[in-house]
């Protein structure tokens, strides 16, 4: 699932990207005061993986930089998870490849924030702050 999602994207995801969708497929995270879904790839292994994994980060991508939003959102960037305000967890691509690094991009003012060094770090961020997976 992981290298059909790449080849959609064009960019291999980071390691802990990959190690995190591994362990969970996408999910739901709760993250300084706001509510975010982590975009899973897509499984075509059965029709509730199918529902429950339709809007995928190739998808969200595609449908992001198509949308007129997509000229706000920094390019070279690909969105990894979304917040229910519209926010965006992005991580740059470099050299064919999805850094580690996350960045938060508000959509009121479009300001640029990293906040971990990678999603491990994230979810760690997360877990302090009460969120439990």
């Amino acid at each position: 699932m992981l290298r059909r999602e790449e080849e959609r994207l064009g960019v291999r995801l980071g390691d802990a990207l990959r190690r995190t969708l591994r362990w969970d497929n996408g999910f739901e995270l709760e993250l300084r005061g706001a509510l975010w879904v982590l975009h899973p790839v897509f499984d075509d292994s059965s029709r509730q993986a199918i529902a429950r994994t339709c809007d995928h980060l190739a998808r969200v991508n595609q449908h992001l930089r198509e949308s007129p939003l997509g000229e706000l959102v920094p390019e070279a960037h690909l969105a990894i998870a979304s917040s229910q305000d519209g926010d965006l967890l992005l991580s740059p691509v470099r050299d064919d490849a999805l850094a580690e690094e996350v960045w938060l991009w508000g959509l009121r003012g479009g300001a640029l924030e990293r906040v971990a060094g990678d999603v491990e770090e994230l979810l760690e961020e997360a877990r302090r702050d009460g969120w439990a997976r």
